[in-house]
């Protein structure tokens, strides 16, 4: 549970600063970012998806794991927006501009989301080096 909230404020403050930092190339030096609340339980999925994606592929190189950690976040991004959409009948993301696929995953995204994926290990690795959600820290 606790990894689970580490995830999902760190995804969740990562989307703030790059919507925030995305605002530039519209010229609004304002740097304001928005992030739904939606976002920390998707971000926190990672415990789901991503720790046992990253035992499976650990040993693998870099470029390897990183195409895998996309395709898995677009994986994610594919059904829980499509469930948002038609379950709940809400947005939480909603793609029209650049290179997408029904609104919910932006193609173009590809190599963020696979750095993004990288420093996951990174996070994950911290994480357990530090006993945080394992045994009694859980």
């Amino acid at each position: 549970m606790k990894r689970f909230a580490i995830y999902g404020f760190l995804g969740s403050n990562m989307e703030l600063i790059f919507t925030g930092l995305s605002s530039l190339l519209k010229g609004e030096f304002n740097l304001k970012g928005s992030v739904s609340l939606w976002m920390f339980f998707v971000y926190g999925l990672a415990v789901v998806y991503l720790e046992p994606l990253y035992h499976r592929i650990k040993d693998f190189p870099l470029l390897f794991r990183g195409i895998c950690y996309c395709l898995m976040i677009y994986f994610i991004e594919l059904n829980l927006g499509l469930f948002f959409i038609n379950v709940l009948n809400i947005k939480p993301w909603y793609y029209e501009h650049g290179l997408y696929f029904l609104n919910v995953i932006r193609l173009d995204y590809a190599p963020i989301w696979a750095v993004v994926g990288i420093l996951f290990e990174f996070v994950y690795k911290t994480l357990i080096k530090l006993n945080i959600g394992q045994g009694k820290n859980a």
